[in-house]
């Protein structure tokens, strides 16, 4: 069984053609009013903090299940995103013309897929308007399955910010994988031997990708923000440490690429870690 590739893509892509940090993001919508006390400037605190302080300083609070509390917030944050009007870009097309099985992107926009022509698009999700957790297939073009797994851009409610929306994908994640079979002793890690040996091909969500597929993480800082990230690399490898050898054998690969800019003179180079 041949073993599919899997690109994960930070925003790292997109500052190369010209977008925004999520610091300038973040300034963006901050309030004049809102100050920071005790000492602390922006840098020091997380962004998802950063963001929840911000909806606080307007009243915002966690409220019941069911509803989300930051969708105006949210709303503002997609329209910040259309108002910077990125395009594709050469580094959009090279990233897509290493010919992947699978994309995982954090970005809510859509360039990654616009690499294609719209023609080409075989299967688009239909997600109602308060879409919150995007964690199935969300658009095939020529072929690639593209996942977003902060949300979309056109989908206010599933854009991922602030640390209850994390939080909540921690949850639904360990739902789905540590749940465990119907017949008597199974184990708790049954969806993921399912998923390793190929049985659950045909219905994937971007976490399965993390113990079926090879994949290669680039433009992503995996910073300590990103806890769903870090919750499911850890979940793997204690699955892997103490998986049956047949489990073990199909073991996939997870390489990530950091860029490094020479101050002496300006020249790019890429480091690969295999881990």
């Amino acid at each position: 069984m041949r073993r599919q590739t899997t690109l994960l893509i930070g925003n790292g892509l997109n500052l190369a053609e010209g977008a925004a940090s999520w610091n300038d993001l973040i300034e963006s919508l901050r309030p004049p009013c809102l100050t920071l006390d005790g000492g602390l400037d922006e840098e020091s605190i997380p962004l998802p903090i950063q963001f929840e302080m911000i909806g606080a300083s307007g009243g915002i609070r966690a409220s019941a299940a069911g509803s989300d509390p930051y969708t105006e917030l949210k709303k503002q944050v997609r329209d910040e995103l259309k108002g910077m009007g990125l395009r594709v870009g050469e580094a959009h097309r090279r990233i897509i013309g290493v010919h992947p099985d699978n994309v995982i992107t954090t970005n809510y926009d859509y360039c990654l897929e616009q690499v294609f022509p719209e023609e080409s698009e075989s299967y688009k999700a239909s997600w109602g308007k308060t879409k919150k957790y995007t964690l199935e297939i969300s658009s095939i073009r020529n072929g690639v399955r593209f996942f977003h797994a902060h949300g979309e851009q056109n989908i206010a409610t599933s854009i991922c910010i602030g640390y209850e929306h994390y939080i909540g994908y921690v949850q639904k994640m360990r739902n789905h994988l540590l749940k465990k079979g119907k017949e008597e002793g199974s184990s708790p890690t049954k969806t993921i031997d399912s998923v390793v040996t190929g049985e659950n091909e045909d219905r994937c969500l971007w976490p399965e990708l993390f113990f079926s597929s090879d994949i290669h993480i680039v433009g992503f800082g995996l910073g300590f923000s990103e806890i769903d990230f870090w919750w499911l690399l850890t979940l793997r490898r204690a699955y892997f440490k103490t998986a049956d050898s047949a489990y073990k054998e199909l073991k996939n690969n997870i390489t990530y690429y950091d860029v490094i800019i020479d101050e002496d003179d300006d020249k790019r180079q890429t480091i690969a870690c295999a881990k």
